[in-house]
């Protein structure tokens, strides 16, 4: 892993960046949760450049605010030469739904805008990887990847109770988008996001330095392939190029007194693949800058 650091004045340029992309779009930033980290944000910069202590005293807060943004800029670097059409109704959605993570009920709309997050995160990181995407199609988001028609069903993990059931719904939702028509040159994935399963109180992961940071999060992608592949691997058919993993959360790296915002994508290629388009699997993680897995097995 390599750490990249950025300094206190490029978040808060990066974030003010970002909130004039959504009043763009039509969005109020301060009626929903982006304008309360807003505030704490500029709280803790205030507080830094003055060299104060006082921005630091509620650091749960401040803590989710700074890993809510991250995931804002993110998407605001990919996405902000997307057509606003396509975009603008998402970008409204994406900023309601609860201020912190760990207040989410999965049995409540409430966390429907973090869903939506979690859809642009994976069309900022196609867009990013130089293929071209498509807000407005009937999947979680769509593109074009070689000469073929790429469908994304998208799954954020609530518990493990709820596992077989999201992949698969959206194993059938893409199933059904891409035979019926039957369409030859569609493939599909599905997108799993296991953030809230490995880290559902929003504790900080805390290492010694980078190396054990880095074998930590590769290990913790490794884990939950190995421990799920079972609802994917026997069935998703011969267009599911396989399965895209994500996890992200904030790390203390002690070693250089860094709060790190961390995130890991892994790419796990479906088994029952056809030669075709087993080929095209491999050239769209690698097109992705994903990990690449085979199936693990004990």
């Amino acid at each position: 892993m390599s750490l990249s650091t950025v300094k206190f004045n490029q978040i808060e340029e990066e974030l003010n960046d970002a909130i004039e992309w959504l009043t763009s779009l039509g969005v109020v930033p301060n009626r929903g949760r982006f304008g309360l980290y807003n505030k704490t944000l500029q709280k803790l910069f205030r507080s830094h450049k003055e060299d104060r202590n006082q921005g630091y005293s509620d650091f749960p807060k401040m803590a989710n605010a700074i890993y809510e943004v991250f995931d804002l800029i993110e998407i605001h670097k990919g996405l902000s030469d997307i057509s606003q059409d396509e975009i603008s109704k998402l970008a409204n959605f994406y900023q309601k739904g609860v201020e912190e993570y760990t207040k989410e009920n999965p049995d409540k709309s409430g966390n429907m805008p973090r869903n939506t997050a979690f859809e642009l995160l994976i069309s900022s990181k196609l867009h990013v990887s130089n293929i071209d995407i498509d807000l407005t199609s009937i999947s979680d988001t769509s593109g074009q990847f070689e000469n073929n028609h790429l469908l994304v069903e998208c799954k954020r993990l609530q518990s493990e109770n709820n596992i077989q059931r999201n992949i698969k719904d959206a194993k059938s939702q893409l199933k059904k988008k891409i035979f019926n028509p039957v369409k030859s040159r569609t493939c599909g994935v599905i997108a799993l996001d296991f953030t809230k399963l490995l880290n559902p109180d929003f504790g900080l992961l805390v290492k010694n330095n980078e190396e054990e940071a880095q074998e930590w999060l590769n290990s913790a992608t490794d884990h939950f392939i190995k421990e799920y592949q079972k609802y994917w691997t026997k069935s998703l058919g011969r267009n599911i190029l396989g399965v895209l993993t994500y996890f992200s959360l904030l790390a203390v790296i002690e070693d250089k007194r860094l709060l790190t915002h961390c995130k890991q994508y892994a790419f796990c290629h479906a088994s029952d693949l056809t030669p075709r388009w087993k080929d095209v699997s491999w050239r769209f993680s690698q097109k992705l800058g994903a990990t690449s897995k085979e199936v693990l097995v004990d």
